[in-house]
């Protein structure tokens, strides 16, 4: 069996899979069982476990378990700004932090029992260069600005091990950030599809190695703006349903004509409509933008 057909069945949605990490988190339920059996099953220790984007520890949580459950001693590599923004203050502060909050205490304490796991890099994650170590897995959800995602192409993707890497983009089903479904598509030819979690995560296989030119070719300012609107376009197409106009709202919601950024447009926040109206205003945008 190749090693990513077992993926591609979604294991961790199997009734005997253990229960998920009590961590409060932005993930789903079964983005946390996918990186557990991950961590647990899958992985053997060729490369790294990058936690990019770590939040309050729900990622790094799910992770550590699954080398808990098999005894292993590799380390995680967690990276965090730790300073709340006001959505996830919003969604998630309860009480205990609000926006501009330092919440790295609050992580420490949520990941307290899997300490010795993890390898925490606190800061903008542009000060914190990879170090060219292969990396086995990677999972995306620091990918906020095209900049950082311009870095995690040069650095770490030129780090992946063919036919063993996996990439979980957190943001790629979501209604934000299209450069995520840009680079995806310019460097189609290196991954392959396995699987998703319905909304937020893609998990990707990587099949070729990713050279420093090729990963040059994939940066934002070297994509004219007609290839950036071809590739989405490309990415929209391969979807349908509800996962197609995640990709749809977010090709409207930016502005992919600036040189070195690619910056939100005012008003283009999601906020959904009731059920009833949900397709119609969807349809609506999907004739606005989509050819």
């Amino acid at each position: 069996m190749a090693p990513f057909d077992v993926i591609r069945r979604a294991p961790w949605n199997q009734p005997q899979s253990p229960p998920i990490v009590n961590v409060t988190t932005m993930l789903n339920p079964e983005e946390l069982r996918m990186l557990r059996w991950l961590t647990s099953s899958y992985y053997v220790g060729e490369g790294a476990i990058v936690d990019g984007g770590c939040f309050l520890g729900g990622s790094t949580a799910a992770l550590a378990q699954g080398l808990r459950d098999v005894g292993s001693t590799h380390k995680i590599d967690s990276y965090d700004l730790f300073v709340a923004d006001e959505e996830s203050a919003a969604s998630h502060g309860r009480g205990k932090f609000i926006a501009g909050s330092n919440i790295r205490p609050l992580f420490d304490a949520n990941i307290a029992a899997y300490a010795d796991l993890v390898t925490v890099h606190h800061g903008d994650i542009l000060q914190h260069p990879w170090n060219g170590r292969p990396i086995e897995i990677l999972f995306v959800d620091v990918a906020k600005t095209v900049a950082i995602n311009d870095m995690l192409i040069s650095t770490m993707f030129t780090s992946f091990i063919p036919n063993r890497s996996i990439v979980i983009q957190q943001d790629y089903l979501h209604y934000y950030l299209p450069w995520i479904h840009i680079t995806m598509e310019k460097l189609v030819d290196h991954f392959s599809y396995l699987a998703d979690t319905g909304y937020n995560s893609v998990i990707f296989g990587v099949t070729k190695a990713i050279s420093k030119s090729d990963a040059e070719r994939a940066q934002w300012p070297n994509l004219s703006v007609t290839e950036r609107i071809e590739l989405m376009d490309r990415a929209i197409a391969r979807w349908t349903g509800a996962k197609r106009d995640y990709l749809i709202w977010a090709k409207s919601a930016y502005d992919l004509t600036e040189k070195a950024e690619s910056r939100f447009i005012p008003g283009r926040e999601f906020r959904p409509p009731k059920a009833p109206l949900v397709r119609r205003v969807l349809g609506r945008v999907r004739r606005m933008i989509v050819p």
